[in-house]
């Protein structure tokens, strides 16, 4: 995973519906990931199983792209 920049983030609604989607049992493990990763620049790929790295992943690059589409605008 590509590290976001340094800048401000856009966590849109979409992104929180995805992750308030999820059961709980796997809402925690991928907001804590996503978590660690935006706000304290932990990589949580060698701590997830390939499913949940897929799910971070999906969530990562809707923040990227939120935030570059707010950024351009």
């Amino acid at each position: 995973m590509t590290h976001l920049s340094d800048s401000s983030i856009i966590i849109s609604p979409r992104v929180i519906r995805t992750l308030q989607g999820l059961p709980a049992s796997e809402r925690s493990i991928v907001s804590t990931a996503v978590a660690q990763y935006l706000f304290l620049g932990i990589d949580p790929k060698d701590t997830l199983s390939p499913y949940h790295n897929m799910i971070v992943a999906f969530i990562l690059d809707s923040v990227r792209r939120d935030t570059h589409r707010h950024t351009v605008a």
